[in-house]
C-alpha cells in the first residue's frame, strides 16, 4: 500500500560542480550552484527523479534554509561549502503489510540425559510452538565428541530463531543442563502463502483475533458435565432408596417420576424429604446399574444384568 512517508538525506554539497541527492532508488534529484556574488549561491533542484515534495532544507550549523517552491531554488553562502546539509522530502512509498508474530519456545536438555549418549550418537526431538501449533521444528541433540554436545534446530519454514533464518546450531557442555529460551519470530501471511499444506488461519485476521477465537472456541468447547456426573452428587439428594441388602442409595424425585408412573404416585402422596423407599428384591448394585442408566450412563445396563 502507499503511504506518504518523508525520507531525509545529508550531504556536503559542492559549491562548484553538480551534487546528486539520492534517498532511494526511485526518488533523487540534483543540486546546479549558481554564484550570484557577495559569496552567496542559488542552488538549481535539477534531474528530478520521482514524485516528492521537498519539506525542508537544514544546514546542520545554520539551521534551517528558506526553498523556493515555484522556482525550486535555496539561497546559501558558500562559507558553508564543508558543512552538511539535511535534505527533506515527503513521498508516497509503497509498504509491504506484514504481521510479525515473536513466539519463544523453553528448550530444556538435562545434563544425565546427554551424559548417556557416547560420541556420534543423537537423540532426534520435536517440539511445536504453543498457540501456533502448525509450527513443528525437529531438531537433534548429537554428541559430537567427549563431554561436548550440539543442538540442531532444522529451520525448512524459515522462520528467525534467535534472529537468523538458517538451521539453528548451539554447542554446549554435556556436564550442564542446557535450558535455552528461544526467540521464534515470522509472519503466518507468508507462511500461508510459501507453504500452503500448513493449515493457517485467515490471514485477515490479527494474531490477537486469532488468539481471543481460540480462546472462545477452547471455552465453548470445554467438556460439559453429564447429567451421570451431576446426578452423581448426592448432595441435593431428596430420595433415599433401600435395598434389599440394606443399603441406603440417594437420588433424585426429579429423574425417577420422570422413568417411573410409580414414583411420580409416591411423591404425590409423601411430602417428607427426602423420601425413604424400600425396594424389595433387588440389591444395590441392580439398583445402582438403573440409576446411572436413567442418569444417562447407558452402558451401565450391561452391569445390571450381570449383578442379576
Amino acid at each position: 500500500m502507499l503511504l506518504k512517508t518523508p525520507l531525509l538525506q545529508s550531504c556536503i554539497i559542492s559549491f562548484a560542480d553538480k551534487t546528486t541527492i539520492k534517498f532511494d532508488e526511485n526518488n533523487e534529484f540534483s543540486l546546479m550552484p549558481q554564484s550570484s556574488g557577495m559569496n552567496t549561491y542559488i542552488f538549481h533542484i535539477q534531474d528530478v527523479k520521482g514524485v516528492f515534495t521537498i519539506t525542508k532544507i537544514r544546514n546542520q550549523s545554520g539551521g534551517d534554509i528558506p526553498y523556493d517552491e515555484v522556482n525550486k531554488t535555496f539561497v546559501t553562502g558558500n562559507g558553508f561549502a564543508n558543512h552538511k546539509f539535511d535534505f527533506h522530502i515527503l513521498t508516497d512509498i509503497e509498504f509491504k503489510k506484514v504481521r510479525y508474530v515473536n513466539a519463544s519456545h523453553q528448550l530444556q536438555v538435562p545434563a544425565a540425559r546427554m551424559k548417556l549418549l557416547k560420541v556420534y550418537e543423537c537423540y532426534e526431538e520435536c517440539f511445536a510452538l504453543p498457540e501456533h501449533e502448525y509450527m513443528k521444528f525437529s531438531y537433534f541433540i548429537k554428541k559430537i565428541r567427549n563431554d561436548f554436545v550440539e543442538i540442531v534446530i532444522e529451520n525448512p519454514l524459515g522462520v528467525q530463531i534467535q534472529g537468523k533464518t538458517g538451521d539453528f546450531k548451539y554447542e554446549a557442555t554435556d556436564s550442564r543442563d542446557i535450558n535455552l529460551t528461544l526467540s521464534l519470530v515470522f509472519d503466518p501471511d507468508v507462511l500461508k502463502e510459501s507453504h500452503q499444506h500448513l493449515k493457517i488461519s485467515d490471514s485477515a485476521k490479527s494474531v490477537s483475533d486469532l488468539t481471543l477465537a481460540d480462546n472462545k472456541d477452547v471455552q465453548s468447547n470445554k467438556k460439559k458435565p453429564t447429567l451421570y456426573e451431576i446426578m452423581s452428587d448426592p448432595k441435593y439428594a431428596d430420595v433415599v432408596l433401600i435395598s434389599c441388602d440394606g443399603k441406603k442409595i440417594p437420588s433424585y424425585r426429579c429423574v425417577l417420576a420422570k422413568y417411573s408412573e410409580i414414583f411420580a404416585t409416591i411423591f404425590n402422596e409423601s411430602k417428607d424429604s427426602p423420601t425413604k423407599i424400600n425396594i424389595d428384591g433387588f440389591d444395590s448394585d441392580v439398583i445402582l446399574a438403573a440409576l446411572d442408566f436413567c442418569y444417562g450412563k447407558d452402558d451401565s445396563i450391561e452391569a445390571g444384568r450381570k449383578a442379576l
